[in-house]
Parts: C-alpha cells; sequence; structure tokens
C-alpha cells in the first residue's frame, strides 16, 4: 500500500514527517507503560525501515523509467536521421530541378522581345485558362494557336482514340479565344446542303431565302469526319481555302470580323477543327489527299498521363465545370496574325531549307515515298515556323521551330512506298516518317 501511495508521488514527504512526529510523540509520552513503549518503537523502525525501502525502490523505478526513455529517444533520433539522409538525395534532387526551371524561366523571359512579350504573356494564361478543363494539352494548345495566326489561316485535323479530348480541347479553345462556335457531326447520310446552308422557299414572301448550315462560325468542329462520303468532305474545300461558300452562284463569307473590311480572307477568322477515330474503318470514307492537303497539321491525341487522369476524375465530381475566361477576341487574333506576318524574320538559309527539304520528299527520297510534299507544304511550314517563334516572344525564326513543327506539317502530305512499310514490320509507318523527316533535316542543316 505504502509503495503504492509513494509511486507517482515521490514529492510528497509531509506524511512521512508526520508519521515520524506521532512515533516521536508516542515514544516520549509520560506514561510508564514501557512494554507499550516499546511495542510502539518498534512499529515506528519497522515503518522508517518500510518507507526507507518504497523510496529506493522508487528511485530504482524511476532511474529504469528514465533510462528507457533516453533509450527511445535515441532510438527515434536514429530514426529521424536515416530518414533524413534517406531522403537528402530526393530533396537534393528536386531542389536542383527547381533551380533549373527557375533558371530557365528567367533566361525565357530575358529572351522574350519588347515586340511579342503581350502575345506570349497572353498564351500563357490561355493555356491556364484552358488547364481548367483540359489536362496536360499544353503542345496541343501551341498547335491550335499556331494553325489560328498563321497568315494562311491553317485548320488542324485531329487523329486519336476515342476519349483523348479532341471535342473537349476543341470546345475550351473556342471559348479561350471568344469567337463564334458551331459543331458538326458528321454521319454517312450528311449532305452539302446541311453543311454549307441551302435555299428554302418562303411562302409569305414567295421568294427564295438562304437558311446557313453550321459552316457559318468562326471555329468550326467537324466531328467524325471521316464518316460522311466525300462529297459531303469535299464541300469544306472552298471554305477551308477561301473562308467563302458559294450557293447557286452567290458568294456568302465566312468568319467575318466587325472592324475589318471582310472583302479581304486575311481579315476574317475561319478556322476547322476536323477529328477522325483511327482504329474504325467499316462505315468510313477516307479523305482524299486534295482534302487533307488543306490542313496544315495532322496531330496525333495521346492518352493523358496518369497525374492527368487522377485531375480528370475530380473535375467534375457533382459540379458545374470551371468557367473559361476569354483571352483573345476575333480583332486580337486578325491583328496578332498581320503583326506576325509582316515582323518575325526567316533568314535566307532557313527558307532554303524549306524549300530543299519539300524537293527532296519529291526527289531525293523518291525510293521511299511514293508521293511528296508540294509547295503547300512549303507555305505551311513557312507560315508556322513564324507563329511559333512570335508565341515565345521571339521576331525570328530558328532551326528549332523547323524541326519542332516538320512533321506535324508532311505526315498526311507525303506517302511512304509500300516495300519500305513491309521491310520494317517492326516499326510504325508513322515512326518511319518520323525518321526519314528528321534525317532530311539534319542532312540539309549540316550542308549550311
Amino acid at each position: 500500500m505504502i509503495k503504492e501511495k509513494y509511486k507517482d508521488k515521490k514529492k510528497d514527504t509531509n506524511t512521512l514527517v508526520a508519521l515520524k512526529q506521532i512515533i516521536f510523540e508516542l515514544f516520549t509520552d509520560k506514561n510508564d507503560n514501557s512494554s507499550e513503549t516499546d511495542t510502539i518503537q518498534q512499529i515506528g523502525e519497522q515503518q522508517q525501515n518500510t518507507t526507507d525501502n518504497v523510496m529506493s525502490e522508487i528511485d530504482h523505478d524511476d532511474t529504469q523509467n528514465v533510462e528507457v526513455v533516453q533509450e527511445q529517444q535515441q532510438d527515434i533520433q536514429t530514426i529521424e536521421n536515416g530518414i533524413i539522409m534517406t531522403k537528402q538525395p530526393e530533396v537534393e534532387e528536386k531542389q536542383t530541378v527547381l533551380k533549373e526551371k527557375a533558371s530557365s524561366v528567367s533566361e525565357e523571359n530575358n529572351n522574350i522581345c519588347e515586340e511579342f512579350s503581350p502575345l506570349y504573356h497572353k498564351l500563357k494564361r490561355a493555356k491556364q485558362e484552358i488547364s481548367k478543363q483540359v489536362f496536360g494539352m499544353e503542345d496541343m494548345i501551341d498547335k491550335y494557336f499556331i494553325a489560328l495566326l498563321s497568315e494562311i489561316q491553317g485548320h488542324v485535323l485531329c487523329e486519336g482514340l476515342p476519349g483523348s479530348a479532341k471535342t473537349t480541347l476543341a470546345k475550351a479553345f473556342a471559348q479561350v479565344v471568344s469567337c463564334r462556335f458551331r459543331r458538326c457531326q458528321f454521319t454517312p447520310d450528311l449532305l452539302p446542303s446541311d453543311l454549307i446552308g441551302d435555299r428554302i422557299f418562303n411562302q409569305k414572301t414567295s421568294e427564295f431565302d438562304f437558311k446557313e448550315g453550321p459552316v457559318f462560325t468562326q471555329i468550326l468542329l467537324v466531328d467524325e469526319i471521316n464518316r460522311s462520303p466525300a462529297k459531303t468532305q469535299a464541300a469544306l474545300l472552298e471554305a477551308m481555302q477561301e473562308s467563302q461558300v458559294t450557293v447557286f452562284g452567290e458568294q456568302h463569307l465566312l468568319g467575318t470580323v466587325t472592324d475589318f473590311d471582310n472583302k479581304l480572307p486575311e481579315n476574317r477568322v475561319f478556322f476547322t477543327i476536323a477529328t477522325q477515330n483511327p482504329i474504325e474503318q467499316e462505315g468510313t470514307y477516307r479523305l482524299p489527299e486534295a482534302q487533307l492537303d488543306r490542313f496544315m497539321f495532322r496531330l496525333f491525341f495521346p492518352w493523358p498521363e496518369r497525374k492527368a487522369e487522377l485531375a480528370i476524375l475530380d473535375l467534375n465530381n457533382g459540379f458545374v465545370p470551371p468557367e473559361i475566361s476569354p483571352c483573345f477576341s476575333d480583332v486580337d487574333i486578325v491583328e496578332w496574325r498581320r503583326r506576325i506576318a509582316r515582323d518575325v524574320h526567316v533568314s535566307d538559309d532557313l527558307r532554303g531549307q524549306i524549300v530543299d527539304l519539300m524537293r527532296m520528299t519529291r526527289n531525293t527520297l523518291k525510293d521511299k515515298l511514293k508521293i511528296g510534299a508540294g509547295p503547300r507544304a512549303s507555305k505551311a511550314l513557312f507560315c508556322a515556323a513564324k507563329v511559333r517563334a512570335a508565341i515565345r516572344g521571339r521576331n525570328s525564326v530558328c532551326e528549332a521551330d523547323l524541326r519542332a513543327l516538320a512533321f506535324d506539317v508532311l505526315n498526311h502530305r507525303i506517302v511512304l512506298e509500300p516495300d519500305v512499310i513491309f521491310d520494317n514490320p517492326d516499326i510504325s509507318p508513322l515512326d518511319i516518317l518520323r525518321k526519314i523527316i528528321d534525317d532530311a533535316l539534319t542532312n540539309l542543316q549540316n550542308k549550311q
């Protein structure tokens, strides 16, 4: 009992002092009964011995507890040091990456010319807005802007498996540039008049009124373009090339902008985004070469990375998707298109590389290529390289611009010889094309 009483209250000595006082008073009492005195004295001595033993046990237990706590603290410190030593390389690596990113950003900002700095920052903000709904598509967004801002008003053909965000990116892109947007789903029974419009008899006026089709917009999404027959696909040829359509001999302008003279095609904004599924061939109609040549780029949409796919799971989550704030207007697009065409410089050497590359596909590489690239491909690569330089804040084109865009410009314009595909069964035709284009550019750049 005494041990339990004093184990946790080591400092409480008042009880012990009182006990000694009682024993002392009983021992010194004037009562002459010696036997009682001896008994009390013996009790006091026993009590004193018991108390001393208890106190020594308490001290021993506390010492052991202190030693255990110290050992545990040493073990914890050892584990923490081990964790720190284990994570030290990771921390240092992350710090190195952050320093490299910071230095690259600083270097990139220093290389931005004053003339195209507003465009660079506008495009950066536009990517941030689009990333609210589409994740991991920065390269595709760049290609969209390159085609839209080029002086030849390029168009893009997007190819990818279902669910690769082709339609979602097109809608988000139309919101960020704040242009009129329409979507047309191509089907086997779709007629040209369903696309460009037709004249309908008005019984009230006894005249034919023209009813516009979905092509009368600024950004047109042609979903699954290879689902419709060739006659419907061909209805887009005039629209994509000249930003106008002709119905019953009357010309109708597309993508008009209110602040400019719309008689000039360069003052209008008409941008076609066409999609197609590469794995389904039944019930589809392959685009003819003349139709493919109208597209500046053919882009291949990959599957999203793991981080992007996790973000997709939390995108809606029962709520309305985040709104995208506009960063451009149709007036901005026309103005920036003019400035890029006028102020971005392309050296004579790079001009020569563009022309020589296209001529190589028609002459030097004719043993590997069944069909080469024509002058429209030269113009597309030339204009695309100028826009790529501008959106990166530069006023001159470099060799990296040509190398970054050459495959996207040429992969739908040149056709491999069947023997080349048969001789490389382990390599996809697109990878063969990419290697041929890269090797050709390398040879041209080494000759300079």
